[in-house]
């Protein structure tokens, strides 16, 4: 028998406020339906549901990558030729181990409303 191995991770929100210790804390979401366990192959479907209950028809998510980090506190991200989103780097100061977890942000179709989310891991599951 041969056991299948499998990451999960759990989406958050997160919080616009910081706290006392400098960090912006990890938010549930209002949707249930987006607090649960999920498997890292799921991440991309989960973001797509989230994103469109968040922003509605046309909007959308990217995740953060090094080669985004411009060494100046922004996040840019290249949409197309025309287009490009900035925003200011949270990823230290986020109640999360950054090393492990996975940031991305989710916007509005026109770019001009945004949030982070953070797929923060869970463990690994293993089945056979």
């Amino acid at each position: 028998m041969r056991l299948l191995q499998s990451d999960v991770f759990r989406l958050y929100g997160v919080s616009d406020v910081l706290n006392e210790e400098e960090e912006y804390p990890l938010e549930s979401f209002g949707n249930d339906a987006f607090n649960e366990d999920i498997d890292a192959g799921g991440i991309d479907e989960a973001l797509n549901g989230l994103a469109d209950v968040t922003y509605g028809n046309g909007s959308r998510w990217f995740e953060i990558t090094d080669d985004m980090y411009d060494g100046k506190g922004k996040v840019c991200i290249e949409i197309n030729d025309d287009d490009r989103l900035e925003v200011r780097d949270l990823t230290d100061k986020v109640d999360t181990d950054s090393e492990r977890s996975r940031f991305y942000i989710l916007a509005d179709a026109q770019l001009s409303e945004y949030c982070w989310v953070v797929a923060e891991p869970k463990g690994t599951v293993y089945s056979g």
